[in-house]
């Protein structure tokens, strides 16, 4: 399951689907540029020794912390003698030509509009969200819907002062697997319906 137009598949598998009717079949070749776009050498990542936690093995993926919260998922590519490692941070299909055989079993309205909640178990209505977005629609100003149970000390950070003091330094945080992002997804799109386009 995707949402059209919201960038949840590569551009050249979206396409495909555009204009499709349920039922139909097709097969189709993605290159590069509209799938996970050229390898790239300045995605190979050094980094030294003393920044490397125990047990780290080559092939393994990892994820490095960036700045505003934002992760990077890198495979380790090699594992030097003195302990440093070369991390490679190209997604693992870059450089490919895809192919695919899709079959449109079907649509389906997203819903419009959810009951959330939240902290302290404070219930309210949100009109629409956008999923698989860094802020939901409801968040993106300062003025908050009347229903909206929450005050700006709600969102302040308890364990850190400086949110950028906090992301600028890279660094490994735990892996999640595929099965949990999954479980994680689904959650979340129980939560936040579509938005309208």
């Amino acid at each position: 399951n995707f949402t059209l137009g919201q960038a949840q598949v590569v551009p050249g598998f979206e396409v495909a689907v555009w204009g499709m009717r349920t039922g139909e079949k097709k097969s189709v070749t993605v290159p590069p540029d509209k799938g996970y776009g050229e390898r790239r050498d300045d995605m190979l990542l050094s980094i030294p020794a003393a920044q490397v936690p125990a047990g780290i093995q080559e092939g393994m993926r990892v994820q490095l912390g960036g700045g505003a919260g934002r992760k990077t998922t890198a495979a380790v590519e090699k594992v030097n003698e003195d302990g440093s490692v070369v991390l490679d941070a190209n997604p693992p299909l870059a450089g490919r030509t895809l192919s695919f055989d899709i079959e449109l079993v079907g649509f389906r309205d997203v819903a419009r509009g959810v009951e959330m909640v939240g902290w302290g178990g404070k219930r309210f209505e949100v009109p629409s969200a956008i999923a698989n977005s860094s802020v939901s629609t409801v968040l993106k100003d300062r003025q908050w819907p009347a229903a909206w149970p929450y005050t700006e000390a709600d969102f302040q950070r308890q364990d850190e002062s400086d949110d950028d003091g906090f992301y600028s330094t890279p660094r490994f945080v735990a892996h999640i697997d595929d099965g949990a992002i999954g479980a994680i997804r689904d959650f979340y799109a129980a939560q936040f319906a579509q938005a309208p386009q």
